[in-house]
C-alpha cells in the first residue's frame, strides 16, 4: 500500500501525509486535525489515503476516531457543493 500511495499522491504530499499519520498515532494529533493535515497535504486523495491508512492502525479508539473524522470531513465537504 505505501509504494501505490506514494506513486499516487506524489513524493512531497505522501511525506506530508506520512508526517500527519505519525503525529496522530503518537498524539501529537487529533483525528480531525489529521485529516485536515491529509487534506492540506493531497486533497481528498489525501484524506482517502489516510482512511485506507486507518485500517492497518492496531488501536482500535485511534482507528475508529480516524475513521469517523475522515467521514466527517466527506460529508462537509458534499454539504459544501
Amino acid at each position: 500500500m505505501t509504494a501505490a500511495t506514494r506513486a499516487a499522491l506524489g513524493e512531497p504530499a505522501f511525506l506530508k501525509l506520512r508526517r500527519a499519520a505519525r503525529a496522530f498515532q503518537r498524539g501529537e494529533l487529533d483525528a480531525e486535525a489529521a485529516v485536515a493535515a491529509a487534506r492540506d497535504a493531497a486533497g481528498n486523495a489525501g484524506a482517502n489515503a489516510l482512511a485506507a491508512l486507518a485500517a492497518h492502525l492496531p488501536d482500535e479508539a485511534k482507528r475508529d476516531a480516524l475513521l469517523v473524522a475522515v467521514e466527517a470531513a466527506r460529508l462537509e465537504r458534499l454539504e459544501t457543493l
